[in-house]
């Protein structure tokens, strides 16, 4: 009983494998890396609603501040 509750407590460290967008599979460690800063990339660099709605208020704060916008 003890064995397995220290098992069931065990962190995962790893992944086995990870599939691409593609769909094939990747096993190896670097592989698994490479996917997985890829992604991180990609949702960094992605433009969405928020960062469009940081940008407006920040083009209008700077045009407050020239004086071109009361």
């Amino acid at each position: 009983m003890a064995k397995q509750m220290v098992k069931e407590r065990k962190d995962i460290t790893g992944l086995n494998c990870i599939k691409k967008a593609s769909g094939k599979a990747i096993v190896d460690d670097k592989g698994i890396k490479d996917l997985r800063k890829e992604y991180m990339e990609n949702m960094m660099n992605e433009e969405n609603e928020w960062t469009i709605r940081y940008r407006l208020r920040l083009r209008k704060d700077q045009q407050i501040a020239s004086g071109l916008l009361k």
